[in-house]
């Protein structure tokens, strides 16, 4: 009996030595590759909704942009007003229909448009919930002892001309702005490359959203019925990758990140593998017609017709807004792929965005090249590529895509209100909200 439980103990203790070993040896690696131990890493909290993944039963097609939110749908800390764009908790439970648009004009208030992707989105959801960026508006002449109102315009996966065309139809629709501020850049490269790879017209909406949701319409069944072997196992790797990525977020020991970690990386690869094997099954449909049918000719240069698409939009949003009253302010966000702007370490080392870095690099070139262009078009830039340079990577990114965190965000609201200051006093009959 003695023997037994010696016997026992002894299994014990070697489990338990052994778990140690495991949770050294992950904290080892964890501090290999992001050079912090893995229970010091720092909290990362993002504004609330910025990035949130959209699924077809969380979205709805819009005559006009493509896709919107469903109008109701809600996550931590965010909810959606009459027309499906985010607004935080706080403002949509103070007052309901606080935030329906258009918005109407109050006297003594001061309406600030915000475009864009998801980027712009986190952006304006942390500018309604923290005071920094409001605060500073705020010591602006004009805009000083009046409300200030940031009216969230963005929706993740927006790129131009997008956010050109809602503006052009908030516009029709009487909505009134004292300063609209176009977040952009990221989308515009990424999903144009992603776009032109798969065949489909580089300037068309991102096909993995509003091509894939219109596919599946095409064909009749609601998400996953009538596919394809491939096109199951190319659903499945890609959900569960996105889901092990979550887990590993919210692991408390490193071992469970590290095995979360090899989870997301397997599925990544088994996802590409599929994705291989899924598109010959896929057919471009007549009523969701996204098959390039534009003739570019032989000398086409994919990233000088991104770059000069997005400086054609963004002159179309300024002429737009000509003798509104409104200032316009295009910024060119910051990304830490951009190899110039920093030499950016992963959050995860197993990350899913390796494929974004040559687009982003080579897209924003061509960006920077044709910003001339924009500001000799008398539209107002404000180049922020290099604001978080020197800054550490983990302050000011909440992932390895492209989101920031609220410091990130509060480093942005400075230049951003700056700039609008500018503005403001160089145009100042454009700027008179209290008339």
């Amino acid at each position: 009996m003695r023997r037994t439980a010696l016997a026992l103990l002894a299994v014990g203790l070697g489990f338990i030595i052994g778990l140690v070993l495991i949770e050294i040896g992950a904290n080892a690696y964890y501090f290999r590759v992001t050079h912090v131990f893995f229970y010091a890493r720092a909290s990362r909290p993002a504004a609330p909704g910025a990035g949130a993944p959209i699924a077809i039963a969380e979205a709805v097609f819009h005559p006009y942009f493509a896709f919107l939110n469903r109008p109701g749908r809600s996550g931590a800390g965010w909810g959606t007003n009459n027309n499906g764009f985010q607004f935080t908790d706080r403002l949509l439970k103070a007052e309901p229909h606080c935030c329906d648009y258009p918005f109407p004009r109050r006297p003594g208030e001061i309406l600030v448009g915000i475009f864009g992707g998801s980027v712009a989105d986190g952006f304006a959801l942390t500018a309604q919930r923290l005071p920094g960026f409001v605060d500073a508006l705020a010591r602006i002449p004009r805009f000083h002892g009046k409300k200030i109102r940031v009216l969230n315009f963005a929706m993740a996966g927006y790129r131009q001309p997008q956010q050109l065309i809602t503006l052009a139809y908030y516009l029709s629709l009487g909505q009134q702005f004292d300063a609209v501020i176009e977040l952009d850049g990221f989308n515009e490269v990424v999903t144009s490359f992603k776009n032109w790879d798969s065949g489909v017209e580089p300037m068309f909406p991102a096909d993995t959203l509003w091509g894939a949701w219109g596919r599946q319409l095409e064909q009749g069944r609601l998400p996953f019925q009538g596919m394809t072997i491939a096109q199951h196992l190319r659903a499945y790797h890609g959900l569960a990758a996105v889901e092990w990525q979550r887990r590993g977020d919210r692991c408390k020991t490193a071992a469970c990140w590290l095995v979360a970690r090899a989870m997301t990386a397997y599925h990544s690869v088994r996802e590409r593998g599929a994705d291989a094997a899924a598109r010959p099954a896929e057919q471009r449909t007549s009523l969701f017609p996204t098959a390039t049918e534009s003739h570019f000719g032989p000398d086409f240069d994919l990233w000088t017709y991104v770059a000069d698409r997005w400086v054609d939009s963004s002159i179309a949003m300024d002429h737009l807004l000509a003798g509104s009253g409104a200032v316009y302010l295009h910024v060119l966000q910051p990304d830490q792929w951009y190899r110039p702007s920093d030499d950016y370490r992963p959050i995860d080392p197993n990350h899913i965005y390796k494929w974004v870095i040559e687009p982003v690099n080579r897209g924003y070139d061509a960006i920077e090249r044709d910003i001339p262009r924009l500001k000799s078009a008398g539209v107002d830039i404000l180049d922020a590529t290099m604001i978080f340079k020197g800054e550490p990577d983990r302050k000011v990114y909440i992932d390895d895509c492209c989101h920031y965190t609220d410091a990130g965000n509060e480093i942005l609201f400075e230049a951003v209100a700056d700039a609008v200051a500018r503005l403001v006093a160089a145009a100042p009959s454009r700027s008179d909200a209290g008339r």
